[in-house]
């Protein structure tokens, strides 16, 4: 999968510089390659947003579909390249979404793995899957310090939502108690 490979790539180039302490944060699947990170690699502390613990394959098409519909339009592209595009998007293979749900599954089985301090967060009017989610790694994480908190005014992608500033608040101060 590219995202873990980047996400090994880009611990493995901070540890090369010098850097011997590094958080990893990320929103929904990004949530997952930071947990998974917290998983294998020694890591200061994990912030993780809008992580789904349990998605179907269909659910996960009609999400990437989605959300590359709106990708297109911020490109600036006509709806009938759009539709164009997401067409033959819905024609490809299933393989790559089979792969991100193992992913997905794998990561959530191994939680246990994780003891560093984690802050877990999700936007309340997301879907309910993302407080279950959010809950869910809450209860399997060995780590003693973890936080849970969910945002009443975000939505999936939260740092583009009405609760930006506090929940970037929240994760500097996080980040900020971290044991640098």
């Amino acid at each position: 999968m590219i995202g873990r490979k980047a996400s090994k790539q880009g611990i493995i180039f901070f540890k090369n510089e010098g850097y011997q302490n590094i958080a990893v944060i990320g929103i929904s699947l990004g949530g997952i390659l930071a947990l998974n990170a917290g998983q294998k690699w020694n890591v200061t502390g994990i912030v993780t947003m809008s992580a789904p613990y349990k998605r179907e394959i269909n659910a996960l098409k009609r999400r990437v579909q989605r959300y590359a519909r709106t990708y297109k339009q911020l490109e600036g592209k006509s709806e009938q390249q759009i539709s164009y595009e997401i067409n033959n998007l819905e024609g490809s293979s299933l393989d790559s979404l089979i792969k991100l749900k193992n992913h997905i599954d794998f990561t959530m089985a191994e939680l246990s793995k994780i003891n560093k301090p984690i802050s877990i967060l999700y936007g309340e009017l997301d879907e309910p899957l993302y407080k279950e989610s959010a809950d869910y790694i809450y209860r399997n994480v060995s780590s003693q310090n973890k936080i849970v908190k969910g945002y009443s005014d975000s939505r999936h992608i939260m740092l583009a939502d009405k609760d930006q500033e506090q929940i970037q608040a929240d994760i500097l101060l996080f980040l900020n108690n971290l044991k640098w």
